[in-house]
């Protein structure tokens, strides 16, 4: 009984601080402004300067995939499909999931 208390107290102390941090965190949404100079800067650091790598790792992962399918498909006689489905999966859910890994890596 002891045991399953301190649980509980830990989890309401876990919980105020989380509470106090968003309490914090909205306070601060309101009375801090962003500088401009530095938001640019960032954008750029992130975005501008992540884009080798992520055109890379998308060019590696696409020619896998694609030596993969059209190895699959060749043996239904289907090769000229695995570009469809190499530019539909990198397209749609391949290639935005490798870029945000990519970016977040940096």
């Amino acid at each position: 009984m002891n045991e399953s208390a301190g649980v509980l107290t830990r989890f309401v102390l876990c919980l105020g601080r989380i509470t106090l941090l968003g309490g914090e965190v909205l306070r601060s949404l309101g009375t801090l402004r962003p500088r401009l100079g530095e938001v640019v800067r960032q954008l750029h650091f992130i975005g501008v300067k992540s884009q080798s790598v992520v055109i890379i790792t998308g060019a590696f992962a696409g020619m896998v995939l694609c030596a993969q399918s059209f190895y699959q498909f060749q043996r239904l006689d289907t090769g000229t499909l695995a570009l469809t489905v190499v530019s539909v999966g990198m397209t749609s859910e391949l290639g935005p999931v490798l870029a945000g890994l990519m970016v977040a890596g940096r």
